[in-house]
């Protein structure tokens, strides 16, 4: 399926080493099993709860993990991962590497779309140069430089230089195969009423409450096991845990720490669990007009924040202390970084020595998902010991997203904001946190060495230098402190037994195509 050659064994050991995830003693799948007492009657509808509403069902704009809850179920990539995060084949039947930066994807030619059109070529390349040209996700893909249609099932994409994390990148949601014609004739249209080639196909979305789908009969991997997937909307993390133990949802997502324990104790559900690629992160406004501007106030705060005061309070030790948004099992995670760099008298000097011995003001920006709510308080507990008097705003979490861009907004001090490392591969997470220009970067960033090593990071093949130079960006970013990484999210969905093949994927994206639901 690939050709073979040097360059090929680099990607591969790239991919592999990159996608080795944590493994613990806690289940990643539920398998409903027969009682013995007669065959069981199977549902029509399997309904999961997600803690705040689809952002927009255009791959090329909501990017955001609860977007891509459901917009995988209605859109597919070039190629997937499997359940172990290795690369398979899906809408490419299989893949050429012809050059360090030449990539040959040869399509299937039985792949529909929900209006029954064929997928070809052209849709291909239309999706990935729209892809490329959005301002919502264009950072995921500014490594290519353009993409050729050789015949109608056949693609060349061609990168500006070697990358290494490139195959990856055509598993994740952006890059996701839209059709060309249908998108043409009414954009709008289509972000509203979205059309792809997945297992699900859009019925309907009642915005801030649900959004239902309905089986893909034509699917070309098969018809799904249940006809209909329903998403509800349940912003109160401990109603999402109360509904599933009534059983009006069928899978909790999300699931507080707090609340693990009940859903273990009940001999109908099942708590499924497992370190994630998704770090919970501390923005902090580099360009701001006032004292976060000044590396030795961020540089402070680091030293005030407890961490593991943090871990063990708020999400009851469900995760681990982070070091930098790079989780464990990702490709360029360095395991000596210290975690947790608390100490207040340091912090008190570091205040002092930028000019702020009494404190100041500063506004911290945050959803109304509880935990990150329970996290500001915290910090602003923490805070306070330095005489910094940290005020806590609720923002609806698509107006946040829009107020952080923007960085010249003279109220954005600092925001709660979570990464999930969709690709595998930890340069991508740094280049996307890090470098100036990307549309990521919500801290506001920029430092020219750090630009120049993620650079070099990303476009050599060569492990060791690769890792040369994230480590080279981690001391770096030690004495700037742009943000501050509190942990790494133990990933927990809770599900009722009544529910067969459900397994949950690192990356976050839970498919239903094979999942099942008895009454």
């Amino acid at each position: 399926m690939i050709k073979k050659g040097k360059i090929v064994l680099c990607l591969i050991l790239v991919v592999m080493l990159s996608l080795t995830g944590c493994q613990g003693n806690t289940p990643n799948s539920v398998t409903e099993t027969n009682d013995g007492n007669g065959e069981k009657e199977l549902k029509d509808t399997i309904t999961f709860a997600q803690g705040a509403d689809i952002t927009s069902l255009d791959p090329q704009i909501g990017k955001e993990l609860r977007a891509c809850y459901v917009s995988t179920q209605i859109y597919d990539t070039l190629v997937k991962f499997d359940d172990d995060m290795q690369l398979q084949p899906s809408i490419a039947k299989s893949w050429e590497i012809l050059s360090d930066t030449q990539f040959k994807f040869n399509l299937r030619d039985d792949v529909k779309f929900h209006n029954g059109d064929l997928l070809t070529a052209d849709d291909v390349k239309f999706s990935i140069e729209r892809t490329i040209n959005s301002s919502y996700v264009a950072n995921y893909v500014d490594f290519i430089e353009s993409v050729e249609k050789v015949d109608d099932y056949t693609v060349i994409i061609n990168t500006k230089e070697p990358y290494a994390a490139t195959l990856t990148t055509f598993t994740t949601p952006p890059t996701s195969i839209v059709p060309k014609k249908v998108v043409e004739a009414d954009e709008k249209g289509f972000a509203l009423n979205p059309v792809g080639t997945g297992p699900y196909k859009f019925v309907e979305w009642k915005q801030g409450e649900y959004c239902k789908l309905e089986a893909f009969d034509d699917y070309f991997l098969g018809k799904p096991e249940t006809k209909y997937v329903i998403m509800k909307v349940v912003p109160e993390n401990s109603q999402r845990t109360i509904l599933l133990e009534t059983g009006e949802i069928d899978a909790a997502y999300e699931v507080l720490p707090n609340d693990i324990s009940k859903i273990e104790d009940n001999s109908n559900l099942t708590a499924l669990k497992e370190l994630s690629f998704k770090s919970i992160d501390l923005e902090l406004n580099n360009e701001s007009d006032g004292p976060l501007s000044n590396k030795l106030v961020r540089k402070a705060i680091s030293r005030a924040i407890d961490k593991d005061a943090i871990v063990s309070a708020v999400i009851n030790n469900a995760g681990q202390s982070a070091s930098t948004p790079v989780a464990p099992g990702l490709f360029g995670y360095n395991n000596k970084l210290p975690t947790n760099l608390y100490n207040i008298e340091e912090a008190k000097k570091l205040l002092k020595e930028a000019g702020y011995e009494n404190g100041f003001d500063m506004n911290l920006w945050t959803d109304n998902n509880q935990t990150y709510l329970e996290i500001c308080q915290i910090v602003q507990s923490q805070l306070l010991e330095l005489g910094i008097n940290v005020n806590i705003e609720t923002i609806e979490y698509g107006t946040l997203l829009t107020r952080v861009k923007d960085g010249s907004d003279p109220n954005y001090d600092a925001s709660i904001k979570f990464f999930n490392t969709i690709t595998g591969d930890g340069g991508f997470t740094l280049y996307n946190n890090y470098y100036t220009d990307s549309v990521s970067n919500t801290s506001h960033y920029s430092n020219a060495e750090v630009d120049k090593l993620l650079l070099e990071g990303r476009s050599t093949l060569d492990e060791n230098k690769r890792i040369e130079a994230y480590n080279g960006v981690y001391e770096i970013l030690s004495e700037d402190v742009p943000t501050i990484s509190f942990y790494y999210e133990e990933m927990c969905v809770g599900v009722s037994n009544k529910v067969e093949g459900f397994k949950l994927n690192k990356a976050g994206y839970h498919k239903y195509k094979d999942v099942k639901i008895y009454k």
